[in-house]
C-alpha cells in the first residue's frame, strides 16, 4: 500500500519512536517525555504515518525570539527521508516566515550521509563540528539556515 500521510504531532509519537531509535535507552524515560512535551508545547511539529504506522516525527522548536531548532526522528522504515522532502521544506518555510525566525539550526551525526545531505538540500549550511557529541562519541555537525538580510 505505502500510503504516506502527515498528521498533527502528539508527545506519545515521539516516545514511541524513541524506543526504536535508541533515545529511550540513552536519555531515559523522564528526559524523553520532557523533550516530547517541549516539542509539543513550544514548537510546531508533525508526525509521518506510513500505512497508519508512526514512522517519523519532525518539527521546529523555538529556542528564543528569532531562533529555533529543527529536529527529526525517523525509523528504519523511512529508508530515505527525501520522500518527505517537499512536504517538510514547505512546512518549514511556512513556519520560518510566520514566526519570523532569522536562524534555524539543527545537528546531525556527520557519519550519517543521508542526514547531512538532507539538511543541505533543505538549505542548511554546516557551521562547525561538535566533537564526540553523542553518547557513543560520534562527531556531529551544527547546521544553520540563516535569513539573508
Amino acid at each position: 500500500m505505502n500510503k504516506l500521510e502527515l498528521v498533527a504531532f502528539e508527545p506519545w509519537h515521539y516516545c514511541l519512536l524513541s524506543k526504536s531509535t535508541g533515545a529511550w535507552e540513552t536519555w531515559g524515560e523522564d528526559l524523553v517525555r520532557l523533550v516530547a512535551n517541549l516539542h509539543w508545547k513550544r514548537g510546531i511539529a508533525f508526525t509521518a504515518l506510513l500505512d497508519g504506522e508512526v514512522v517519523g516525527t519532525a518539527g521546529i522548536v523555538e529556542l528564543w525570539q528569532g531562533v529555533a531548532e529543527a529536529w527529526t526522528q525517523l525509523t528504519d522504515k523511512v529508508k530515505n527521508p527525501f520522500f518527505l522532502h517537499r512536504k517538510v521544506k514547505r512546512i518549514m518555510q511556512g513556519v520560518i516566515k510566520t514566526k519570523g525566525y532569522h536562524r534555524v539550526q539543527a545537528t546531525a551525526d556527520l557519519s550519517d550521509q543521508v542526514a547531512v545531505a538532507w539538511l543541505k538540500r533543505l538549505g542548511f549550511s554546516l557551521e562547525g563540528s561538535l566533537k564526540q557529541f553523542s553518547s557513543d562519541k560520534k562527531d556531529h555537525g551544527i547546521f544553520a539556515l540563516v535569513a539573508k538580510d
